[in-house]
């Protein structure tokens, strides 16, 4: 059993494809990973005091909600990201546990108006980038 289960699941549907068929399977759901599966497989591995992590297409984050709420997973953090401070978000970073918890939520925004980095998404990833 794991502590923590995180996944960026391949969630295009329907969209325009890349020539490259490995890039399409990382990308495109085409019911290559179903919801179901993925919250069936983490609720089975995670240990009783397990979280289980994921980023989503914010119009896909409630239906999914709705479906993990089922085998007793409970939504503990919640980051809507937004690519502009004005925008509505466009993906949503989601934590789940079976351990009750008062709900975390946040938003972060990629980029100022101007196209430059926000702060807040600098201090965020200065580890992972070199030009921060």
């Amino acid at each position: 059993k794991y502590d923590y289960i995180i996944s960026n699941p391949p969630f295009f549907s329907r969209s325009l494809k890349a020539p490259s068929p490995d890039r399409n399977l990382a990308r495109h759901n085409d019911n290559s990973l179903p919801f179901k599966h993925l919250i069936s497989g983490a609720s089975r591995l995670l240990c009783k005091s397990g979280r289980f992590g994921l980023v989503l297409p914010a119009i896909q984050a409630e239906p999914f909600i709705v479906m993990i709420k089922a085998v007793g997973l409970k939504v503990v953090r919640r980051l809507n990201v937004q690519p502009y401070p004005d925008a509505a978000p466009n993906r949503v970073l989601l934590e789940f546990s079976s351990i009750y918890q008062p709900v975390h939520t946040g938003e972060l925004a990629i980029r100022e108006r101007s196209g430059n980095y926000t702060d807040s998404y600098q201090k965020l990833t200065r580890d992972f980038y070199l030009n921060f």
